[in-house]
């Protein structure tokens, strides 16, 4: 790989000395031009070594059931947080209602009793 490159790195270092220093542009630094067009290839020598797919099929079944195994497992995390927030919902509703009961009870409480004074025994 590196034999193949090294020729057209020459030929283009070559090329930029001549130019002189004065002369040189950003535009001869790039090389993704001048590899397309002149067809200089710094890839693999060999284009039957490209990885094929690393997974087989028994291997993609493994992988697809431990992720429907997460689904699954994430699905019930869910519905029990689900559940949860909606029994510390009824849980707040029950103390909120119960905290207005027992506010208008002793509303009730101090206000007969201060009319148990004020008023005679008869009329309670």
């Amino acid at each position: 790989m590196a034999a193949r490159c090294l020729p057209a790195a020459r030929r283009r270092l070559g090329a930029l000395l001549a130019l002189g220093a004065a002369r040189v542009s950003p535009c001869v630094f790039s090389t993704a031009a001048q590899q397309r067009s002149t067809g200089d290839e710094c890839g693999p020598e060999d284009p039957h070594d490209e990885p094929k797919h690393p997974l087989s099929d028994c291997a993609l079944e493994h992988k697809a059931i431990r992720l429907e195994e997460q689904v699954r497992d994430l699905t019930e995390r869910y519905r029990k947080a689900l559940a949860d927030s909606e029994n510390v919902r009824r849980r707040t509703q029950k103390f909120v209602e119960d905290a207005k009961l027992f506010g208008n009870e002793a509303l009730l409480y101090g206000w007969s009793r201060d009319l148990r004074y004020r008023v005679p025994v008869q009329y309670l």
